[in-house]
């Protein structure tokens, strides 16, 4: 009979009982990180931005923004759009309030949360900001219910146009007046909210649209849609076609007021993402754009991650979870001047990073005065 060894068995190692506890607990963690990271009520979409366009040579460029001089707000913050009466400033802020500031003295002009303002419900903060044209009202946007006057005289708030159903807005930003008293409105998402702008941001869809509205007969029609976060808005000096800031997308856009004419790209390719835009006395238009297109941590994920939705559906998930991670709250700002063909012919960059957003920027009297959507000043420059 043929001898057949036997095979040793090995007995299992004592700890393999902990690495059967560290997978499993490592699958628990992996599918509860999954799990929140698909759970998001987001669906962002793969986009890719132009490359920054070098500034001309012929262009002015200086350091002066890191020498702002701040006209502090507090305990107000983001005073987001300005209007400029005789050497006074009036700005909205983030708690509802109508600042007025003389000789950088600041006091509350109006309250819209002690007036019928509120009693329209959820209207949200004033966003964009204008001097009606008879130089007596400042008209101003409610980001969630529309259109309001407010008189520089009395301070009576009156509705100047609210939408009707069909309209199915959710979030205004900015507006202009034409010389016939209609008005253009952008509205930066039909998705969501300005409580949900962070699902906006991340998401990149284009949910946004341009409106014209009648303020007197209540009509209204659109006059772009499936825009990128469309922001700030403003009458180009030709009277037939609107300029319209796309912030996502880095660039700025001319819409038609007529009925023919296709919608073209202004400027792209910015150095920074956009804000307002608004004329200068000296000509052309201030562009102030914030994140500075430097490869910071803002760029990495609105740019650099724009062709991977997955990456920055988790980045949404991890911004939303840990506390004061804020991934879109800006971080450095540049203020940039292009003539009426859209090329770059003045640059105020801040080397120091002091300046962390600017929003909209307001020529007058021999200085630029700065808002910011977060921050508790307005800025002041010499020209």
């Amino acid at each position: 009979m043929a001898y057949i060894p036997r095979t040793k068995v090995k007995k299992p190692k004592r700890n393999n009982w902990l690495w059967y506890t560290v997978g499993a607990v490592g699958f628990v963690v992996i599918s509860g990180l999954l799990y929140h990271v698909f759970s998001v009520d987001i669906d962002p979409i793969e986009y890719q931005l132009t490359e920054v366009k070098e500034v001309p040579l012929s262009a002015t460029q200086n350091n002066g923004l890191s020498e702002i001089e701040q006209i502090s707000i507090s305990p107000h913050s983001g005073a987001e759009s300005i209007v400029y009466v005789n050497g006074t400033i009036y700005t909205g802020t983030e708690d509802w309030k109508i600042l007025r500031i003389r000789d950088s003295k600041v006091e509350v002009f109006h309250d819209l949360l002690e007036s019928n303002y509120s009693s329209n419900g959820a209207c949200g903060r004033p966003l964009g900001m204008r001097l009606s044209r008879n130089v007596d009202r400042i008209l101003f946007v409610g980001s969630s219910c529309g259109i309001f006057s407010l008189s520089l005289e009395s301070g009576a708030v009156k509705k100047i146009f609210v939408p009707d159903s069909r309209l199915k807005s959710r979030a205004f930003d900015d507006l202009d007046i034409l010389p016939s008293g209609n008005i253009i409105t952008s509205e930066f998402s039909l998705k969501y909210s300005l409580d949900e702008l962070n699902k906006e941001l991340f998401e990149a869809r284009p949910n946004g649209r341009l409106i014209l509205a009648n303020p007197k007969t209540g009509m209204w029609k659109v006059l772009a849609d499936g825009l990128h976060f469309p922001n700030g808005v403003q009458l180009h000096p030709d009277g037939k076609s609107v300029l319209l800031v796309e912030s996502t997308r880095a660039r700025v856009l001319r819409v038609p007021l007529g009925e023919n004419g296709p919608v073209t790209v202004f400027v792209d390719g910015l150095p920074g993402y956009p804000d307002n835009i608004r004329t200068s006395p000296r000509g052309g238009f201030w562009i102030p754009v914030s994140n500075v297109r430097d490869g910071s941590l803002f760029s990495l994920v609105f740019e650099r991650m724009g062709q991977w939705p997955f990456i920055r559906r988790v980045a949404y998930r991890v911004n939303s979870l840990i506390s004061g991670l804020e991934l879109t709250k800006t971080k450095s700002s540049m203020l940039l001047r292009v003539d009426e063909q859209g090329q770059t012919v003045e640059v105020w960059h801040d080397p120091h990073n002091r300046v962390f957003n600017v929003a909209e920027v307001c020529e007058a009297d021999g200085h630029l005065f700065t808002s910011s959507y977060f921050l508790p000043y307005v800025g002041k420059i010499r020209l």
